[in-house]
């Protein structure tokens, strides 16, 4: 049996791909203002940033080498944080969100809930919202 066009096509298209910022009142998609996202979380990866009076001043793709090629270790500046960034799939779009700890201690949370039941986080869909904490938001995550 041979799949239908659109099925193929799909099967090779490019994902589209959007940069979603944490806001305190919802999920920034350039200009559009969403309260929550859905998806299956494909893919995490640590990172580093420094921001000093409010700009982003060093930062780490990996958590081990910064842009400038300064090693992590070597600089442990004081007020450089762990981040982590997640890859959310949903039909032919991936959302890339950026979690602070806060957030990011609830995604692990929800991780530590699936392998308490044999199951692996990728394998559920999940649902983002945002508690809103005065001047950020703090991403909550639900299984659904």
């Amino acid at each position: 049996m041979r799949p239908d066009r659109s099925t193929m096509r799909r099967a090779f298209a490019r994902p589209n791909v959007l940069l979603v910022r944490v806001s305190p009142k919802g999920f920034l998609l350039g200009q559009d203002r969403v309260t929550e996202l859905h998806g299956r979380i494909t893919r995490q990866q640590l990172l580093r940033k420094l921001f000093q009076d409010g700009d982003l001043a060093c930062d780490s793709t990996d958590g081990i080498r910064a842009r400038n090629g300064t090693l992590c270790d070597d600089c442990r500046h004081p007020q450089c944080r762990p981040w982590l960034r997640i890859h959310l799939a949903r039909d032919d779009r991936v959302y890339v969100v950026d979690l602070a700890v806060t957030s990011a201690q609830n995604l692990l949370e929800l991780e530590y809930q699936a392998e308490a039941v044999g199951a692996r986080l990728d394998d559920w869909t999940v649902k983002l919202t945002i508690r809103e904490r005065g001047s950020w938001g703090e991403v909550c995550f639900q299984k659904l």
